[in-house]
């Protein structure tokens, strides 16, 4: 493992071995189906339901807005732990969401439940996954998150709404941590943003109260070994000065992991929740590299 500014990452040699936890069987049929529709003068929302890994079932929301030349980009968006499909998507007049900032900007957004995460906690008898989460859940949760997310890049190919060659990506916390990964390994991102996303690091697995052995079981999914492999996607991250989950020094370490050269790293005052004035600062980081 090599050592940079107090984060451990592995070499090429051995992240060439964990990329392929992220490959998928691509002959397996996705038997997508849209379950409910809801159209307005500003967009179409579509419940979906597609076939995941291990046989599971995938709801999500794809909302395209409501354009005169379709097709449109689109925003892969992820919740934090605890969340679901709806974090960030109300769309009532009365609610600001990101959502709503990326519609109008002209941007589709597509958002799963992760595994044991919203409709999915029936995976888990309807309990919360914060009640018994586990090094070996939260590994595999986020492995087969990013599978899911890259079965859903297939999906969008057959949806004529969709520029499939203007892909983004937009995690939040857990999901952020995702979207390291996923951009690692996928392609077909063509940009990306972070909020409040931490390395998985001592400070990050004596938080949650692990072991520090622990660290070499999360190395498949630690955004630090992901970091080098992101070489040309345009990549932002937006993390708070007070985050309890990590330090300013292991956040600007991260971000000098990133391999790719039009990337940007933005403090806010504020802990493990982003202010508002953080969502022009995403909508436009798409609107330069997407549109």
């Amino acid at each position: 493992m090599s050592y940079r500014e107090g984060l451990s990452t592995v070499g090429e040699d051995a992240y060439s071995i964990l990329v392929q936890f992220y490959e998928y069987d691509r002959d397996v049929p996705l038997d997508a189906r849209v379950l409910h529709r809801d159209e307005n003068e500003a967009y179409v929302r579509e419940k979906i339901v597609f076939r995941g890994l291990h046989n599971s079932r995938v709801p999500g929301y794809l909302t395209i807005p409501a354009l005169d030349s379709p097709p449109c980009p689109c925003i892969l968006m992820t919740h934090g732990i605890g969340g679901s499909k709806e974090d960030g998507s109300e769309l009532g007049p009365e609610k600001a969401s990101i959502t709503k900032e990326l519609l109008s900007a002209g941007f589709a957004v597509l958002a799963l439940d992760a595994p044991y995460h919203g409709e999915r906690t029936f995976e888990q008898d309807y309990e919360s996954i914060l009640s018994y989460i586990r090094p070996n859940i939260y590994r595999e949760l986020l492995v087969q998150w990013t599978v899911e997310y890259r079965l859903a890049i297939d999906y969008l190919m057959n949806r004529p709404e969709v520029d499939i060659a203007r892909i983004g990506m937009l995690g939040y916390s857990l999901g952020g941590v995702m979207a390291f990964n996923l951009v690692g390994v996928e392609p077909r991102i063509k940009a990306a943003v972070t909020g409040v996303t931490l390395p998985i690091s001592r400070y990050y697995i004596n938080r949650i109260g692990w072991d520090e052995t622990m660290l070499v079981r999360m190395a498949p999914i630690a955004p630090q070994n992901f970091a080098p492999a992101i070489k040309s996607t345009p990549f932002l991250m937006l993390n708070g000065k007070t985050d309890p989950w990590g330090t300013l020094e292991e956040v600007r370490a991260l971000y000098e992991l990133i391999g790719s050269p039009a990337k940007e790293l933005v403090i806010f005052d504020s802990g493990h929740a982003l202010p508002a004035d953080h969502m022009p600062k995403v909508v436009e980081w798409f609107r330069r590299y997407l549109k």
